[in-house]
């Protein structure tokens, strides 16, 4: 799911939509992101303003293997 939605803002048209739909993106407890959920967080930001509020990624959920980024 995140690699597909990931990839779908690398669509002008989905671009636009997010854009017309959304002023901007909160992101709490970032920590807890994984490297994939981290990876959509950086291609949204690029559509959209995101503020994050966390400490540093720490994956602590592992419900797919996801390894957080490195601190």
């Amino acid at each position: 799911m995140y690699d597909g939605a990931r990839v779908a803002l690398q669509n002008a048209a989905i671009q636009s939509v997010v854009a017309a739909s959304y002023a901007g993106v909160y992101v709490d407890e970032y920590q807890d992101c994984s490297k994939r959920q981290h990876d959509l967080i950086s291609e949204l930001s690029g559509v959209l303003p995101c503020r994050i509020v966390s400490d540093p990624l720490q994956s602590i959920f592992d419900f797919d293997s996801n390894d957080p980024l490195p601190h």
